[in-house]
């Protein structure tokens, strides 16, 4: 345990002894990894911290949910759409070809 305290603006921020799981409901565009979770006081909100890494190879844009269950017995559901659009080109390739109808070696 890293004890992680700190205090922001009148807010304290320390290291949760809450245990939760995660997971998402598609995990073919999305990889979820949990970094902290620390209990902010006032007012006894549990903040929790993710990487999550969305790595498509095509346009896409698809709603995934990601559920949050406390050993305590509570879960939540937070929907939310991962999108993305075409990359512009960052460069255009020009192959020019001679000595056309021959065997290759």
């Amino acid at each position: 345990s890293s004890g992680i305290n700190a205090e922001y603006g009148g807010w304290k921020r320390k290291e949760s002894e809450q245990e939760f799981s995660f997971s998402l409901d598609d995990t073919t565009l999305l990889t979820l990894q949990h970094c902290s979770t620390s209990n902010i006081t006032p007012p006894g909100l549990t903040l929790i911290t993710f990487t999550l890494v969305f790595a498509p190879g095509k346009p896409i844009k698809k709603t995934v949910n990601l559920t949050v269950d406390s050993k305590d017995g509570g879960r939540w559901v937070y929907p939310f759409t991962a999108h993305s659009t075409a990359a512009e080109p960052d460069d255009t390739i020009v192959i020019r070809a001679s000595g056309l109808h021959k065997d290759s070696v």
